[in-house]
């Protein structure tokens, strides 16, 4: 009885207080669904006028965007599908690094094919999301924990396995697939990238998989007693992870020709490039929640903003901090809706 009576008091109090009236309550997620698309509009028009002798509206410079935007979409689609089925996935820059010099060791040491290197790279990387998910699943370690702890070995790994040296991609066939062939006159990286959404997209709504991933982030525990393999679920998500990672980490090596020691989606950058348009496209960090096309929104902001700093010569130190204050305003963003989400609850 006293129990119940503790409730509806706490339930009437919320209904007291303004900001969490229905309306207003609208009006917040109205905001939060459109704002990211409006500031990137407004930033396109800023730039436009201020780098215009700088040619920032040119095709050239659109497709430069579009180029950057791959490596940062394939992390997005790789921490998301995680985040979603409540984990995260801290093992980018490992899996990056091992796929960057097993490409090296593959295509150049090995002299594969350019296509039998790509499924070898995503192979291993396959194999590898298994062990942490053996981690996650089998030792219940939480998957914050195991995959900080095996993105260092993964990064020792890949030193191990080049000797610590990196290896020139001097060879034609993968620059032909990634970079020189370009329907539309558009690299086919970008087409990847996008194709990758879209195979997400359909997975997580129009599949029983897409369904399982949802009820799995949302309370594992639930939906385990509702029939839901959920280890299976942790399985396949890290696996999508480390496939999206390695694609990453293939067209990121592609482009500096130059396999990559430290990774193309690891260290600061994975805060910013990953997280940060996950967030912004509202996925939370607590899993169950968030709609994957709001986040092409938050990878085209998040490259905008760089694309036009860049332009305008702004010091590494002005762009880390942008992209710091993108971090800071994802995670204010994603607390409100996780706030909302429970006002509504």
């Amino acid at each position: 009885m006293a129990q119940n009576l503790a409730v509806n008091v706490t339930q009437e109090s919320r209904r007291k207080h303004w900001y969490s009236s229905p309306r207003m309550l609208s009006l917040v997620e109205m905001l939060l669904s459109n704002s990211l698309l409006a500031a990137t509009v407004i930033l396109v028009i800023v730039y436009t006028i201020i780098a215009r002798d700088r040619n920032f509206f040119s095709f050239g410079n659109l497709v430069n965007i579009l180029m950057a935007a791959t490596i940062t979409g394939f992390a997005t689609w790789a921490m998301a599908v995680a985040m979603l089925a409540g984990n995260i996935d801290w093992s980018t820059r490992g899996v990056s690094v091992i796929a960057s010099i097993l490409l090296g060791e593959l295509f150049m040491q090995k002299g594969w094919g350019a296509i039998p290197t790509i499924l070898g790279v995503c192979a291993a990387s396959i194999l590898v999301s298994l062990f942490t998910s053996f981690l996650i699943v089998n030792f219940k370690i939480p998957s914050l924990v195991a995959t900080i702890a095996v993105n260092g070995s993964y990064v020792a790994i890949a030193m191990y396995l080049c000797n610590n040296y990196q290896i020139n991609i001097r060879r034609p066939g993968l620059e032909e697939i990634f970079i020189k062939f370009r329907p539309l006159n558009i690299p086919f990286s970008v087409w990847l990238m996008l194709i990758f959404f879209g195979f997400a997209w359909v997975m997580l709504y129009h599949t029983k998989l897409g369904a399982h991933i949802y009820a799995t982030g949302a309370n594992a525990n639930t939906a385990r007693l509702n029939g839901v393999n959920v280890n299976r679920v942790i399985r396949i998500t890290l696996m999508w992870s480390a496939v999206c990672v390695a694609m990453a980490g293939i067209i990121g090596t592609t482009r500096g020709g130059i396999t990559l020691l430290y990774g193309s989606t690891g260290g600061y950058d994975a805060l910013v490039y990953a997280f940060g348009p996950v967030m912004l496209g509202g996925v939370s960090l607590f899993g169950g929640r968030g709609r994957l096309e709001n986040m092409l929104v938050a990878i085209l902001f998040v490259n905008v903003l760089n694309n036009g700093l860049f332009l305008m010569h702004a010091t590494t130190g002005i762009i880390q901090t942008a992209n710091g204050l993108v971090f800071l305003l994802a995670l204010m963003m994603s607390s409100t809706r996780d706030m909302i989400a429970q006002i509504k609850s």
